[in-house]
């Protein structure tokens, strides 16, 4: 319990710092050359590796989970964790699916947000 109470006041601490970084904090130099990018930026290009990710992640949980059930023998209860297996994995990856959708239909159509189109 104390372990959780840790790992949850720690991961809010670090969300609460997040927000006071400015939005031009984020410098970097090609060739002589001085670019700012912005935080929102900074999501725009993590969004696309991050889906990937729980994309292959998902992929790779539902052949495990076949496996589980293909090798399971007839036993009912490596068959049920098979199963129960692809059932979250394929929840997971719809939920990465409509969250991001969520996102960006709120942040660019309703919002206008800009950095989210």
């Amino acid at each position: 319990m104390r372990k959780l109470n840790f790992f949850v006041n720690s991961l809010i601490l670090l969300t609460s710092y997040l927000f006071l970084i400015p939005k031009e904090n984020f410098i970097f130099a090609a060739e002589n050359e001085v670019t700012v990018e912005t935080l929102a930026d900074k999501i725009n290009n993590m969004l696309p590796i991050a889906m990937g990710l729980g994309g292959i992640v998902a992929f790779i949980l539902i052949i495990f989970g076949a496996f589980q059930i293909i090798l399971s023998g007839g036993n009912p209860d490596r068959v049920k964790a098979g199963k129960e297996m692809i059932t979250s994995a394929i929840a997971g990856l719809l939920l990465i699916i409509f969250s991001v959708f969520i996102l960006r239909l709120i942040g660019h159509d309703i919002l206008d947000i800009p950095g989210f189109g």
